[in-house]
């Protein structure tokens, strides 16, 4: 079904379309696993019928020896991205290696626009394989940061289904493959913010501070005039508080006291208001005297016979 060569194709061909769908999808999936989609590669173009014809200069990923290193370096990738630092490390490295095998795949392959030119081919399979090794480069630290390290072989195994899936789809169903691949890599956006945005939400709040409560007190009230402040006045139970009356107008500063101080007319004597009793606290009752007042003149003057002298002797007993 496939023709050994797609370049008498017409772009418009069912053929070359899926061709093109196979090859765009590839190299995407290299932007996840560097190895895998080239073995699936060179795979698929071996034979006299390959599922995916490969251009003149790149029929060496089908030769044996390529088929077997690639086996081994996918074995090695899916090893090491589950351990958490090398993981990282692992993608600090294929930060080339990626973008390069998606070039490879873009340009090595039979599609509409390697047969137009292949440095395009090559540069638009390397972008695509850039994005998704960039999203995956990105969310690995904060999964390993969220996690401790223990999401990370999780996060890894999920991508190792995906490759694959996506990998087989696009080699025996061009179509069917793209159209999956497009709804799995919206999927993968998804998943990867809502993880970014569940674990930095937690890290904020771990790293916020408590918030202490300051109460500011009230701001002192200044009851006199020209920037002089009134006494300070304590409010009574049932009644309000007692409010010290500004100075009459047109005097200002303190009132002279002394006996020779000026009187102040009763029209400008500051009227100060009755404080209301206190149902609390009554007022003080005036104490009473224990005693009578003393009517008995001192020293007293006993009557002798009737009449009393100031030399009248004391009278022994009582009276």
């Amino acid at each position: 079904m496939i023709l050994a060569s797609s370049a008498t194709l017409n772009p418009a061909d069912p053929l070359a379309i899926g061709l093109l769908l196979a090859a765009l999808g590839l190299s995407s999936t290299a932007g996840l696993r560097a190895y895998l989609p080239l073995l699936a590669v060179g795979l698929a173009g071996t034979g006299a019928s390959p599922l995916v014809p490969l251009q003149p200069g790149f029929t060496d990923l089908s030769s044996p020896p390529v088929l077997v290193i690639l086996a081994i370096l996918v074995i090695v990738e899916f090893t090491i991205d589950k351990v958490p630092v090398i993981d990282h490390l692992s993608d600090l490295i294929h930060t080339v290696i990626r973008p390069v095998s998606g070039a490879v795949i873009m340009a090595g392959t039979q599609n509409s626009l390697s047969d137009v030119n292949m440095w395009v081919a090559a540069i638009a399979g390397a972008l695509l394989a850039l994005v998704f090794h960039g999203a995956k480069a990105a969310t690995r630290p904060v999964v390993t940061a969220g996690t401790i390290g223990h999401g990370n072989p999780i996060v890894s195994l999920v991508e190792d289904g995906l490759v694959v899936l996506s990998v087989l789809v696009l080699t025996l169903l061009p179509f069917v493959g793209f159209f999956l691949f497009i709804v799995i890599a919206f999927l993968i956006w998804r998943g990867i913010r809502g993880i970014v945005r569940l674990l930095t939400g937690r890290r904020k709040r771990r790293s916020a501070p408590a918030r202490a409560t300051v109460v500011q007190a009230p701001p002192p009230v200044h009851n006199g005039s020209a920037g002089m402040p009134g006494p300070a006045s304590t409010p009574m139970l049932g009644g309000p508080p007692s409010m010290q009356p500004p100075y009459p107008s047109g005097q200002t500063g303190n009132y002279p006291t002394g006996p020779d101080a000026p009187t102040v007319a009763a029209t400008q004597q500051p009227s100060y208001p009755t404080p209301a009793a206190n149902p609390i606290y009554p007022p003080l009752a005036q104490p009473q005297q224990p005693y009578p007042a003393p009517t008995q003149p001192y020293p007293p003057q006993w009557p002798v016979h009737g009449s009393a002298g100031p030399d009248a002797p004391t009278q022994p007993g009582s009276f």
